[in-house]
């Protein structure tokens, strides 16, 4: 193991905080040994002047390159070591990187990666990470590519929600944000990135329906019942799309403001084949959701074997089992009577059962 002098270690810590400080002795050596100050006045001056003998220490361990990064990187800011930015230019482009996310981003580590003639293509992309705008605005006056990497430095603005980026980057007529099966849109859908829909929404590049209207069915899948509005905004989504699954889920959740709206759509049937929206309702008690079901022509309230009648006397539910019952369409056999009855029973609903007997049972 390569052994340094405690001077050699005085000097070389002497500008971490006492909490970096550990953290190197934990992740490159416990043979470090515990310096009882760090910031010995008496070689300050010789850091100061480039009298310092750390270069191995630096290079010590490749497997930990990214806490010398950070410590050469600190080293080399304040004090301009040119020992430092020798070590930086022998280090891969991918620790180079680890420089921008430690200088916080700051125009002063992309201009000394610059000096290295680095590839700040993909420094860009961690700046829109980390969410530099400053640095982002730095890089394209310098004419980096925003494109690279199929327009990855706009999509990870927008998976980490840097709205302002994103705005930026939109701008470059070179940015392409629908890249990647619209990733960027699927991407804010589902993780309820409101305001970056809405912004893309409004850019004519991207099309809201594509592929195949996963962003809505996304956001729905993922509860974002605010964006499934948003989105719906745009006709060239179809919000019957995969066997009329938004009808089914806004209803399982109770959203009634969007169970109204797809029911005033052409488009939507609220019963293809299934009564899955139905049966979703009642199941939660969702009573207003139900009577708007129940006012389409289309839907029979007694489908698959009376499962929203079951459905809602297991979970007691008697104003539900009362509108279902009271629709002209309804019909009731033995066999689904025993079984919303047993049901209710089951689950201790007396209110229901007695309903159901005083309605069907005859003396």
């Amino acid at each position: 193991m390569f052994q340094l002098s405690l001077n050699e270690i005085l000097i070389i810590t002497q500008h971490l905080t006492l909490q970096e400080y550990f953290q190197l002795r934990i992740a490159v050596t416990t043979d470090l040994p515990l310096v009882p100050t760090l910031y010995p006045e008496p070689f300050f001056d010789s850091v100061k002047n480039n009298k310092l003998p750390y270069w191995n220490f630096i290079q010590l361990n490749t497997e930990y390159v990214q806490n010398w990064n950070l410590l050469a990187f600190r080293l080399t800011k304040e004090l301009q070591l040119p020992a430092v930015k020798q070590h930086l230019q022998r280090i891969s482009n991918s620790c180079k990187l680890n420089i921008i996310e430690y200088g916080s981003g700051d125009t002063t580590s992309l201009m000394l990666l610059e000096s290295m003639d680095t590839d700040l293509a993909e420094s860009l992309t961690v700046c829109c990470q980390y969410g530099y705008i400053e640095s982002v605005k730095y890089l394209l006056s310098r004419d980096i590519d925003p494109t690279w990497n199929r327009n990855k430095p706009i999509r990870v603005a927008a998976r980490f929600n840097h709205l302002q980026i994103v705005q930026l980057l939109l701008e470059n007529p070179k940015v392409n944000p629908s890249d990647c099966d619209n990733e960027i849109l699927q991407d804010a859908a589902s993780g309820g990135r409101y305001e970056i829909v809405d912004l893309l929404m409004k850019d004519g590049r991207v099309d809201p329906s594509f592929p195949n209207d996963q962003p809505i069915l996304i956001a729905a899948q993922k509860l974002n019942f605010r964006i499934v509005d948003l989105l719906l905004d745009d006709p060239r989504v179809d919000p019957s799309s995969h066997n009329n699954f938004l009808i089914a889920i806004c209803s399982t959740y109770g959203k009634a403001s969007l169970v109204e709206r797809l029911m005033k759509d052409s488009r939507v049937s609220p019963s293809p084949g299934s009564t899955e929206a139905l049966i979703n309702a009642a199941k939660n008690g969702h009573l207003h959701i139900v009577k708007l079901l129940l006012a389409d022509e289309n839907v029979n309230p007694s489908a698959q074997a009376n499962e929203a009648l079951i459905a809602a006397s297991g979970d007691g539910h008697i104003e539900i089992v009362k509108e279902l019952v009271a629709h002209p369409k309804f019909r009731l056999g033995a066999f689904d009577f025993d079984n919303a009855s047993d049901s209710a029973l089951f689950f201790g609903h007396a209110d229901v059962v007695q309903y159901l007997r005083e309605r069907f049972v005859k003396e």
